[in-house]
C-alpha cells in the first residue's frame, strides 16, 4: 500500500486499487474492501491489462470486462462504491501515477502474486518496485 504524502488518520475517501488482472478472489480483495467500509471511502479501480500492442478490439473487450468486473464487484459488496478505469500505455507506474495525480486518491493499493523463480529473476515486481516500506 502507499499513502498520500499529505494524508492524515481520520480523512481516507478515495483508494486507487491498481491492477492488471480482474481479481475475484474474496481473501485477496478483503483489505482494499474493509479500509473502504472503515472510512466510507470509495475504490477506483485503475486495470493495465498486459497486452501492449493492443489494438481497438483489445479496447472494446477491456472495456466489457470491467464493466462486468465493477458489477461483480457491486453484487459482491453492495456498500462499498466502485468506479473504474482501463489504463492503456506501455509503463504500469507511468499510467498510475497519472491517474493518481488528476484525482484526489488517498491510498494506493497493489496486490502481490507469487512468481516462480525464472519469472522474479527476469522480470521482478511491480508491485515492489512500487511501494515503499512503511
Amino acid at each position: 500500500m502507499a499513502v498520500s504524502e499529505d494524508f492524515s488518520i481520520g480523512q481516507m475517501h478515495t483508494i486507487l486499487y491498481a491492477t492488471r488482472t480482474f481479481e475475484k478472489d474474496k481473501f485477496l480483495l478483503r483489505n482494499i474492501i474493509e479500509l473502504a467500509r472503515i472510512f466510507g471511502a470509495s475504490v477506483h479501480l485503475a486495470v493495465f491489462p498486459d497486452n501492449e500492442d493492443a489494438g481497438v478490439a483489445d479496447h472494446i473487450d477491456n472495456a466489457l470486462q470491467l464493466k462486468a468486473y465493477i458489477d461483480f464487484l457491486k453484487k459482491l459488496y453492495p456498500d462499498v462504491k466502485f468506479m473504474g478505469r482501463v489504463l492503456h500505455g506501455e509503463q504500469f507506474e507511468e499510467r498510475v501515477n497519472e491517474y493518481d495525480q488528476n484525482r484526489e486518491i488517498d491510498l494506493i493499493v497493489l496486490i502481490t502474486y507469487p512468481k516462480g523463480f525464472w519469472e522474479n529473476l527476469l522480470k521482478g515486481s511491480v508491485t515492489k518496485k512500487n511501494s515503499m516500506p512503511l
